[in-house]
């Protein structure tokens, strides 16, 4: 059962039965229990005047029969009048105390006798009455259980009773004697076993700068990990919530916090988790990533989740640079298409080779763009030094170059590549690890846009098209040079246009080197040339230069 089932078998039996009714509520630690009282109360304020009276004890904390009865009376004076301020202020408060002291001192002085004026209230209980005694198995081990059953017994005759407890957490003799004593006293036990998708999704809705698919995505993950314990799907939210007051998350950051919750409760309930490859403590994070089928990107922040929940202590420079990454690693290691699975394969030294071979064998297919070869060889680099791994990494940047060479080429369209490493998420030692292998990359890209604007800048030339020449040129002067065949139509019947443009060209070329390379080539046409008309026409560019 479910808390919203028990909920309705709580309004059916305590709302409209005439007679009494007593409950066990019975369920494991953190399944939510407790959570299944509070959907019922806020189901009896819903019915205003025809509400029942409801008390709740805590059984933590208590540590004498006398201590919970006279808890019972300050409850049972509140619950008599909804209106009156909560009578626990006759218990808790100083001004409280001072007037039971007071009414105790003044019978003394005219009776010769004290009396604790809570004592003498004798609550007149009735089927109007529910009362529910929780953490039945957190309860002091000065009461004894007999005594406690005894009181809930002798309440349970006129008023409503829920019990809620862990039945299996109570100690053996005590779980003989409750038995017992449960027969006698109790009408009906429930178990909860499950949590309702509807509290699941009460729970998670809190988060409201989540939306509703980012939601389904922490449902989704508990349901898979989080076992039956509300409590800590409560943790997961509590954690989310915090960060999204500093930073926003994306799913794979959702799923990241909640599986580091998840995995604290297991280690702190003995649960063990996965087979350990390595003593090494900084492998146990990539292990619990893949326990939890997390991208292998963010793993590396679940040592800064950790730290945040143990010491309230987290750069989030590293979360949003994920959210947001100036350069972003390889999109096949992020987005979890490899996975270190430790039972195939049995060393982290044997997925990289794995993958290494694959670079090695210029698998292009492999890798979809440059972004994802160069974060591959940051990775393999980065976890070399990190673990100290055996793996023969020579000649890695060689291999990724020709790789990278071959995705340039077959983009066959100009290349926007700004990797600014500095911003890099992860560590800062990525920056000596790649900056050599980003600089050849950036070399090939700027020749492969050179190449492809040159190629435009031949067609331009053809259809006439001088000022989207003029334009190429101002970015690749050299072009001119390059492509000296443009100054052959001067020796022809050239038109105003064309002489224009090569006017321009000369007066823009701002490097005096390239401007000499111009003035040889026209010297050279003005020697041969015959005609006086044309000549004239080359001197006067050559006066340009």
């Amino acid at each position: 059962m479910n808390q919203v089932e028990l909920c309705e078998i709580l309004k059916d039996k305590y709302q409209s039965n005439k007679e009494n009714t007593r409950i066990f509520l019975n369920g494991e630690w953190g399944i939510g229990k407790s959570h299944t009282w509070k959907l019922f109360t806020d189901y009896q304020e819903s019915l205003g005047d025809n509400k029942l009276k409801l008390i709740y004890i805590s059984l933590f904390g208590i540590d004498t029969i006398d201590h919970l009865n006279r808890k019972l009376k300050i409850s049972y004076l509140s619950a008599l009048d909804s209106k009156a301020s909560n009578f626990t202020w006759l218990e808790n408060t100083k001004s409280g105390k001072i007037l039971s002291q007071f009414s105790s001192n003044l019978l003394k002085k005219y009776t010769g006798g004290t009396v604790d004026i809570i004592s003498v209230l004798e609550p007149e209980w009735n089927n109007t009455f529910v009362v529910c005694f929780d953490d039945l198995e957190r309860k002091s081990d000065k009461i004894k259980l007999n005594d406690l059953m005894g009181t809930i017994e002798q309440i349970g005759i006129h008023a409503n009773i829920l019990l809620i407890g862990c039945e299996e957490k109570l100690g053996i003799d005590e779980r003989s004697k409750f038995k017992n004593e449960k027969e006698k006293i109790i009408d009906y036990e429930y178990h909860l076993n499950k949590i309702s998708e509807q509290t699941k999704k009460d729970q998670v809705s809190v988060l409201d700068k989540l939306s509703i698919e980012e939601q389904q995505v922490l449902i989704d993950f508990f349901d898979k990990h989080g076992g039956n314990n509300l409590r800590t799907l409560k943790k997961i939210i509590r954690l989310i919530g915090e960060l999204l007051h500093k930073t926003k998350l994306n799913k794979d950051l959702i799923e990241l916090c909640a599986a580091v919750v998840v995995s604290n409760y297991k280690s702190s309930h003995e649960e063990k988790e996965t087979k350990k490859t390595s003593d090494d403590p900084s492998y146990v994070h990539l292990l619990k990533s893949n326990l939890y089928n997390l991208p292998f990107g963010v793993s590396s922040l679940w040592i800064q989740i950790e730290q945040y929940l143990k010491y309230n202590n987290i750069n989030i420079n590293l979360i949003e640079s994920y959210m947001n990454p100036i350069y972003e690693p390889s999109k096949l290691l992020m987005d979890g298409i490899i996975h270190y699975d430790f039972y195939d394969v049995p060393t982290l030294e044997a997925n990289i080779e794995k993958l290494m071979n694959k670079l090695i064998r210029n698998e292009v297919n492999y890798f979809l763009s440059v972004e994802q070869v160069i974060g591959f060889v940051a990775w393999v680099k980065f976890l070399s030094l990190e673990f100290n791994l055996s793996i023969n990494i020579d000649g890695i940047d060689g291999y990724a170059h020709e790789i990278i060479s071959q995705l340039i080429h077959k983009e066959d369209k100009m290349l926007m590549f700004r990797l600014k490493h500095d911003g890099f998420y992860v560590r800062s030692e990525f920056k000596l690890l790649i900056s050599d292998l980003i600089n050849k990359t950036n070399i090939l890209i700027n020749k492969n846009n050179a190449d492809l604007e040159n190629l435009k800048f031949k067609d331009s030339f053809v259809s006439g098209s001088y000022d989207s020449c003029l334009k190429i040129l101002s970015i690749y002067p050299h072009f001119a040079i390059d492509n000296a065949y443009i100054f052959d139509d001067l020796i022809d019947n050239c038109n105003i246009y064309y002489y224009s443009f090569l006017d321009e060209l000369i007066r823009n070329i701002s490097n005096l080197r390239l401007k000499r390379r111009v003035k040889v080539i026209l010297l050279k046409m003005h020697k041969n040339e015959m005609d006086s008309i044309k000549k004239r026409r080359i001197k006067n560019l050559i006066n340009l230069t």
